[in-house]
């Protein structure tokens, strides 16, 4: 015996609509979730890592899930992106580095050379203006080390800016290491050779930030993820 029944088809069309707007938010959560503790937080560790002494590097990894408004897509994206790509990307890919603009050599500040207030060192210009010229010493691969005659006043050999003669420039900077001087030094008011930039002619830098590896940890959290979102269950994000 075969029955048929008749019924609105708006009303199956409403009730998927609700499904997919449910399964829509769900996907959503779970992509902006895995996507930030696996992908954005591991870059900026991974960046960490490459540039030791930079505290904002690592900050300039950004995400954004997109669509930025919640839509009822089900193929949401989260972008990652760093707003210093270009130098990021010399770390991703191993790039070789060479002066232009017709110089022979790439001046690499050194821990001593001060910083301004923004958080970047001075040049070689600002210094060799304020110390009146630099010394250079042959290095064993071909460079140079160029230094600056620096007193080390008694009372403020360790003060990062005494090399300045400025007390007070940029105190809240804690990130100096500055050379020490001597107990003797401190004490004779002497002058000492300060390292402030290392010349070198080309510097090759190693990949030291692996997206690839990050994306690939990240696949199996992400499945695990939206499984147990699907399920009925919330997704349990790490």
């Amino acid at each position: 015996m075969k029955f048929n029944f008749s019924y609105p088809k708006d009303v199956i069309e409403i009730a998927l609509e609700a499904e997919r707007k449910g399964i829509a938010r769900k996907l959503r959560k779970v992509v902006e979730g895995i996507g930030r503790s696996h992908v954005l937080m591991p870059m900026r560790d991974a960046t960490r890592k490459a540039f030791p002494t930079s505290r904002k590097m690592p900050t300039t990894w950004r995400g954004q899930v997109y669509p930025e408004a919640p839509r009822n897509t089900l193929e949401p994206a989260y972008v990652v992106y760093s707003e210093a790509a270009g130098l990021i990307q010399t770390h991703i890919d191993g790039a070789t580095i060479r002066p232009t603009g017709g110089k022979r050599f790439l001046w690499i500040p050194t821990a001593n050379v001060p910083l301004r207030p923004g958080g970047k060192r001075w040049g070689p210009k600002e210094i060799e203006e304020r110390f009146k010229g630099f010394r250079l010493k042959p290095t064993k691969r071909g460079g140079y080390l160029a230094t600056v005659e620096a007193q080390a006043r008694k009372g403020f050999a360790q003060d990062p800016n005494d090399w300045l003669g400025k007390r007070h420039i940029n105190r809240r900077a804690k990130s100096f290491r500055w050379l020490r001087a001597t107990k003797k030094a401190r004490t004779e008011n002497r002058v000492q050779s300060v390292p402030m930039f290392i010349l070198v002619r080309q510097v090759t830098l190693r990949k030291r930030i692996d997206p690839d590896a990050i994306m690939a940890a990240a696949a199996g959290p992400f499945a695990a993820a939206v499984s147990r979102a699907l399920g009925g269950g919330q997704a349990a994000l790490p």
